[in-house]
């Protein structure tokens, strides 16, 4: 990966491999080898119109994944696929589990990711979600 953040889909790979199961151990160590300095992440909801709620930095990152991890329950990630038009890494995959208000959601979801440095600038989430009022 080059500074102008273009990825072949063999680096993409190897990127969110190392991401993914930092993501889920929350592993700060490995999750910093991960992300740019100016890492930042739009949510898939939240306040922040249009962008859903909107986080920066490894602490920003780890502050959503403790607050999940203490309010979701029996969170599965499955039909992960990761791609790369050269310019940006795509990742789908449907995630299940309960959320903070005990309503089950199982939902196909889009992640978009620019890289920088050999490492993800951005992170940018889109869920389709039902409407579980």
């Amino acid at each position: 990966m080059n500074r102008s953040g273009q990825v072949t889909q063999e680096q993409a790979i190897d990127l969110m491999t190392r991401f993914g199961e930092a993501f889920v151990s929350r592993d700060d160590e490995a999750l910093r080898s991960c992300l740019h300095d100016d890492f930042f992440w739009h949510l898939h909801e939240g306040p922040d119109i249009p962008n859903g709620k909107t986080v920066s930095g490894l602490q920003g990152m780890l502050e959503v994944l403790q607050a999940r991890e203490k309010n979701w329950k029996d969170v599965r990630y499955a039909d992960v696929n990761v791609s790369s038009d050269g310019l940006q890494i795509i990742q789908t995959f449907r995630v299940s589990g309960i959320d903070e208000k005990g309503r089950a959601f199982d939902v196909r979801a889009v992640d978009l990711y620019a890289v920088e440095d050999g490492k993800l600038a951005s992170k940018d989430s889109y869920w389709k979600n039902v409407d579980r009022s």
